[in-house]
């Protein structure tokens, strides 16, 4: 009888108890199919997004977007908001300043203390003479972000029908305008939006933030097109119809809030206007970062995202899949099934990103992709970092 206790109390004997391995080997295995889990739905939403990108790219062009006749394009008005002197921003003003476009100015928004940036605009007057070029330098009545003020103090000089807000260091072909600006005469349209590519070189930490933006960033943009529709816009260039701005309360109504692309794009959809997104992409010019300023950059576009798009924020943990097949291999070092998954993501994501960045960044080294585990690791860090409060608020670039 007394061995039978034994024995029960040996066999009955949680597994948990302390000292027994067994409950944390359980708990180990529960999160490491977790994480695979979650890997295998990245697996199938790197796909999801090369269908995209590609269809985006492959789609039949619009009648809006053929050239029209001259006649029928209005007077339009690039707004610019500028802050510096650099190369990128006098770049980026002389190629808007060569548009094939029939009757258009370009002004440009700057506050009253940048004295670099008002002697450049001085100098690229005089070398394009005429009144092309317009600027207004005053402080930002709005308050609040810079950019927005400024736009708000150059739109008081456009008497055009059409507007193009284009930032201060993207650089664009001579068709852009045109091409831009051309959908809007369907009185459908009410706002018009692009993607962006980064420009060539610059160093690691540079080249990390620009494959942020072609391999995941846009390419789930686009999926997001799909699913819930053109609702939102890409800040680097916006076109609109002065009425409709006007009917959204101008800038003035954007200010109190962060991401002012966002709201330009979500407010026209509300109004019943359609967003177009036009197959042409523009070339921004950024300044060398360290890595404090991408990461720095990058948490404040996630905490964007968050503000108004909570619940597909959340989800989007599954865009990083490789750091998570990484862990898992890690958790269970001795499981070659673990390490061969790792392999196959591994491989996924860089051939997805490698199809997303022949569309978005066709002429970008692939030697590059050899920064994807680097960059989506930094890239989890930056979501999970998402989720905190900022000390203050920013201006966010996308």
């Amino acid at each position: 009888m007394n061995q039978r206790r034994r024995r029960g109390v040996a066999v009955g004997r949680p597994p948990s108890e302390p000292g027994d391995p067994s409950g944390v080997l359980q708990v180990s295995v529960w999160v490491g199919g977790l994480l695979v889990g979650i890997s295998a739905a990245a697996f199938v939403w790197e796909w999801a997004c090369v269908r995209a990108t590609r269809e985006f790219f492959r789609e039949q062009t619009h009648p809006e977007d053929e050239m029209v006749d001259e006649r029928a394009l209005p007077r339009a008005s690039v707004l610019i908001p500028l802050r510096g002197s650099s190369c990128a921003n006098q770049d980026s003003i002389r190629s808007l300043l060569s548009q094939d476009y029939p009757l258009y100015d370009v002004i440009v928004g700057v506050e009253d203390s940048d004295i670099a940036a008002v002697q450049m605009l001085r100098r690229i007057q005089d070398e394009h003479r005429g009144d092309m070029l317009k600027f207004v330098a005053a402080p930002n009545a709005l308050g609040g972000r810079p950019k927005v003020g400024n736009l708000h103090n150059a739109l008081a000089l456009s008497c055009a029908a059409l507007l193009a807000m284009v930032d201060a260091d993207v650089v664009v072909g001579p068709e852009f305008l045109r091409r831009f600006l051309s959908p809007l005469l369907n009185p459908e349209i009410g706002l018009t939006t692009c993607l962006y590519r980064a420009d060539e070189g610059g160093g690691v930490w540079s080249r990390i933030d620009a494959l942020w933006t072609s391999t995941t960033y846009l390419p789930s943009a686009l999926f997001g097109r799909r699913v819930i529709g053109e609702t939102f816009a890409f800040g680097a260039a916006i076109g609109m119809r002065r009425e409709v701005l006007d009917r959204i309360g101008g800038f003035a109504a954007l200010n109190p809030r962060l991401g002012d692309d966002y709201q330009l794009g979500y407010r026209t959809a509300e109004m019943g206007f359609k967003v177009r997104f036009v197959p042409y992409v523009v070339t921004e010019h950024q300044d060398e970062l360290s890595f404090r300023q991408l990461m720095d950059r990058r948490v404040r576009w996630c905490r964007t995202i968050r503000t108004f798009q909570g619940p597909g924020y959340a989800g989007s943990v599954i865009t990083y899949g490789l750091p998570f097949a990484m862990a898992a291999a890690l958790l269970a070092p001795r499981s070659p099934k673990r390490w061969a998954w790792l392999i196959a993501v591994a491989a996924n994501r860089v051939l997805c990103a490698g199809l997303n960045r022949a569309c978005i960044e066709p002429n970008a080294p692939l030697m590059e992709l050899c920064l994807i585990p680097l960059r989506d690791a930094l890239g989890l860090a930056a979501w999970a970092l998402g989720f905190t409060a900022p000390r203050r608020v920013r201006q966010v670039r996308h």
